[in-house]
């Protein structure tokens, strides 16, 4: 068709070619529109999962959640405060000094008053939001944020404690040990 031709067809009194314009502009705009109702969405969704995360750190601070934890680690500092510096020495050097040390750390820390129930408020709640963020229910960076650190210390210390568990109550703890691989992938 001549360019000539094409100026002459009209729809409407109008000239085609600024139709098939229009319609050009209509699809970016319902291009845009598309992309902008997903950021939407996404944005929302994640608030909706930061919403989840903060009533996590809410059930952290007000049901004694904290303060099982600072108990626990209250007993830890004080176990390690006893332990020799041979003692130490030795452990750093041979692994089954190191493993026994370990051992009794735990019966130190568990044997107490409510160690035992503190180890497992923890390791509840913990695994509670491990399941809560691999559900996509609670925010992953808001939960990092949060509580990375007190996650570390934790299994820095009760990690071995843990697998043993494991080994005997399979599922035990696998909320706790998903929030851990999560966690130690940033």
């Amino acid at each position: 068709m001549s360019i000539a031709k094409r100026e002459q067809e009209k729809l409407l009194g109008v000239q085609l070619w600024v139709w098939e314009g229009a319609s050009y502009i209509v699809t970016v705009l319902g291009v845009l529109a598309g992309l902008f109702a997903v950021y939407q969405y996404y944005d929302a969704t994640e608030a909706q999962r930061s919403k989840e995360t903060l009533a996590m750190i809410e059930i952290w601070e007000t049901r004694a959640y904290a303060e099982a934890f600072d108990r626990l680690r209250e007993r830890v500092i004080e176990f390690s405060a006893s332990i020799p510096e041979a003692e130490l020495a030795l452990a750093r050097k041979n692994v089954q000094a190191a493993e026994n040390l370990r051992h009794s750390m735990y019966d130190h820390v568990l044997s107490g008053i409510g160690g035992q129930t503190d180890l497992d408020k923890v390791v509840y709640f913990f695994n509670r939001l491990g399941l809560c963020v691999k559900a996509s229910l609670c925010s992953f960076k808001t939960s990092y944020i949060f509580f990375k650190d007190p996650l570390e210390g934790f299994m820095s210390n009760f990690a071995s404690f843990i697998k043993a568990k494991q080994i005997q109550l399979p599922g035990y703890a696998n909320g706790l040990i998903l929030l851990e691989e999560e966690f130690s992938k940033n």
